[in-house]
């Protein structure tokens, strides 16, 4: 009978640090899991703020699908594009298109991820690479050529 309760001793202890292992584990891992994402520059549009933020100043638009793999790989470029052109007369959006169907239909979006040009009633396509300097490029030049345009 000593011999168990010598055994029993040491599976405790043994348990003891084992639970304790898991434990420190667990809130490890839960802290990586639970960090916040970093502050986007990039706004979020949908059925409850789109017309109402779209009426005013020009909106370079990502349309994209969370579940369309591309979509979620060229994210990070379209932020890093957004960040970096954060006060320059152009805003930097994207519409979860998937979930928000009657923007979808509204602009016509056949394809994931769609980008185009919201200004006032205009809409302008874009067709070019999805590298966060073509979208830069791109942004610029729009502004750029809208300044030219006689107002009228």
């Amino acid at each position: 009978k000593r011999v168990g309760r010598v055994g029993g001793q040491h599976q405790g202890a043994a348990m003891r640090s084992l639970i304790l292992l898991l434990v420190i584990s667990s809130v490890s891992f839960g802290t990586v899991e639970c960090a916040e994402k970093p502050p986007s520059d990039v706004v979020v549009l949908d059925e409850d703020n789109f017309d109402r933020l779209t009426q005013e100043g020009v909106w370079f638009v990502n349309f994209y699908a969370p579940w369309c793999g591309h979509c979620k790989r060229m994210m990070p470029v379209w932020e890093k594009a957004g960040s970096d052109m954060i006060n320059s007369g152009i805003k930097f959006a994207k519409v979860d298109a998937d979930a928000e169907t009657d923007i979808q239909e509204r602009y016509k979006i056949q394809a994931y991820p769609t980008f185009k040009v919201i200004d006032g009633k205009k809409v302008t396509d874009y067709k070019g690479d999805h590298q966060a300097d073509s979208f830069i490029r791109f942004a610029k030049e729009y502004l750029e050529n809208r300044q030219k345009k006689p107002s009228g």
